[in-house]
C-alpha cells in the first residue's frame, strides 16, 4: 500500500493520506442495483473514481483517504443490495489519476461474459418513486440510467 501526501493544511502539521484502489468484484453483480449502492457508499464516504459492470463483474475505482478507502472494502461486503452475492473481490492499488467526482460510467460490452445476470426484477412502488424523484441530485447520464434501466428494486440496494 503507497500513500502519497497531498497536501498539508493551512496552520497545521496534519498530512493527508490519499490513495488510489481499484476492485473487481465477481458474482452476482449486475441487474441488482450494485452500481447504485456503490455510487452512494462512494459519495456518502467522499471518495472520487468511478463505477462500471464489466464482462466478469462489477469495476470499481476509488480515490481518497486510506480510512474512508478501508471502510468502503469493510462496508461493501456488509451492505451490498440484498439480491448480489460477491463471489471474489480483488482490491489492487495504484497510482493517483486525481479524480475530482465519482460517476458511474458506460458498461464494457466486450469480451468474455462471465457476470452472473439474473432475469429482470420488477420494480417496487417505492423505486418508482425514487426513479421520477426530481429532487435527486444526479447527473443527466445517471439519470436518464435510472429512468431507463428499471431492472433493480430499491430494497435490493439498501
Amino acid at each position: 500500500m503507497r500513500a502519497v501526501h497531498t497536501h498539508k493544511k493551512a496552520g497545521t502539521s496534519e498530512i493527508d493520506l490519499i490513495s488510489r484502489l481499484r476492485l473487481r468484484v465477481s458474482g452476482r453483480v449486475q441487474g441488482v442495483g450494485f452500481r447504485p449502492f456503490i455510487y452512494r457508499l462512494a459519495t456518502e464516504l467522499n471518495l472520487t473514481g468511478w463505477v462500471r459492470n464489466s464482462p466478469s463483474g462489477v469495476e470499481v475505482e476509488l480515490e481518497g483517504s486510506e480510512d474512508g478507502l478501508q471502510e468502503f472494502t469493510d462496508r461493501l461486503p456488509r451492505e451490498k443490495p440484498i439480491l448480489s452475492n460477491i463471489d471474489e473481490m480483488e482490491l489492487t492499488r495504484h497510482k493517483l489519476v486525481g479524480y475530482s467526482e465519482f460517476i458511474v460510467r458506460e458498461s464494457i460490452n466486450s469480451g468474455n461474459i462471465e457476470a452472473v445476470i439474473l432475469p429482470d426484477i420488477a420494480t417496487c412502488e417505492e423505486c418508482r418513486q425514487d426513479i421520477f424523484d426530481p429532487t435527486l441530485p444526479l447527473s443527466v447520464y445517471e439519470l436518464h440510467q435510472l429512468r431507463t434501466a428499471l431492472l433493480y428494486c430499491r430494497i435490493a440496494s439498501l
